[in-house]
């Protein structure tokens, strides 16, 4: 399964559907390390198509931002910048690719370009849901994952 993520996060010159080229990605990295809680508390409003209840943004905060700020822009710095288009025809696992269609972080069109170049690969599209549909649309993707992996 993969969840509302590009085959790259970079913004590569063939490649329209990344979220960050390496300035913006710098920014990002250096606003994790010197003001997190101010750049998570604006991020998390993107991760949604509506927004959240109180409750529910101040849980995914304290997840959030569990692990140390250095170690976190680390790990973002290496997602980001990782490319996995040349891969993707070798994937020959049944994949299950489910995607919000409100489209504030990962583009529709990343998910149908996994679609067009995995080969046992299917699109969902959640029209209610941003880049987190298993909390978005619970009881649909319950069924979607459910459905699939029935189908394994």
């Amino acid at each position: 399964m993969i969840i509302d993520e590009s085959a790259s996060d970079f913004r590569w010159p063939d490649w329209p559907y990344g979220f960050a080229d390496l300035p913006a990605l710098a920014h990002i990295m250096s606003a994790i390390q010197t003001d997190r809680s101010a750049f998570v508390r604006g991020f998390i409003p993107a991760m949604f198509k509506d927004a959240l209840a109180e409750d529910d943004a101040a849980w995914m905060f304290a997840e959030i931002t569990r692990m140390p700020e250095s170690v976190a822009s680390a790990i973002l710095f290496d997602q980001t910048v990782q490319d996995y288009r040349p891969m993707l025809e070798k994937v020959m696992l049944p994949t299950l690719l489910c995607f919000g269609r409100d489209e504030k972080l990962i583009p529709v069109a990343a998910g149908e370009h996994l679609a067009q170049h995995m080969p046992n690969a299917r699109l969902v599209i959640f029209e209610e849901s941003s880049h987190c549909p298993f909390l978005e649309e619970p009881q649909r993707f319950n069924d979607e994952v459910a459905s699939f992996v029935q189908s394994l």
